[in-house]
């Protein structure tokens, strides 16, 4: 994921004072849930010329302005300038939670192109994903790893129409709670014809 980021530097060394003030907006950087980190850009600087940034104790030329793979968490970036004025900021990148998967609660297997197979929501943002669903009785009548929407479940057990009626799914997310414990998602789906 790209982040760009505008750095407003103002050299007040320029006029005779000995005072700087670098301002930097944003300074919080959020990510998706499945990013695990940030692109830092600097879009545009104003009212001087940084020679040199530091990041996390890295140095970079002032022509530098784009600072991939940020991970999760603090960073400090200092910018001085050609008058040697400087400041620290901290860049703080932060990762959204994911919101669980959602199943359908319908699937019409009928080539009409609308909910001919499961679509299940944020399922993406869980690649490590194992899906299940079984009959009233329990029986297990589809299993996949990876679910992809559009490509998954549409109906059918082995290559045949399932009857109309209503299926119970487990979606294994991959991750898993604080305690070890496995992140699952249960409910219904109706078929229909």
């Amino acid at each position: 994921m790209r982040v760009v980021v505008l750095v407003v530097l103002i050299s007040l060394s320029k006029f005779g004072l000995s005072q700087c003030n670098f301002q930097i907006y944003p300074t919080n950087v959020n990510v998706d849930c499945y990013t695990d980190f940030a692109d830092f850009t600097i879009d545009s600087v104003t009212g001087g010329t940084p020679n040199k940034y530091v990041l996390d104790g890295q140095n970079y030329n002032g022509s530098t302005t784009t600072f991939p793979n940020l991970s999760i968490g603090s960073h400090q970036l200092i910018i001085s300038d050609v008058s040697a004025c400087s400041d620290t900021v901290e860049i703080t990148v932060t990762q959204l939670e994911c919101e669980l998967p959602k199943g359908n609660e319908i699937v019409t297997p009928n080539d009409d192109k609308y909910n001919d197979t499961w679509f299940i929501l944020n399922i993406h943002k869980y690649p490590d994903n194992e899906v299940f669903i079984y009959t009233r009785w329990g029986e297990r009548v589809y299993h996949e790893k990876g679910y992809v929407n559009g490509e998954g479940w549409d109906g059918t057990y082995a290559g045949k129409l399932l009857p109309a009626g209503t299926y119970y799914y487990i979606i294994d997310t991959g991750e898993e709670e604080k305690d070890g414990s496995k992140i699952l998602v249960k409910g219904a789906v109706s078929l229909f014809y």
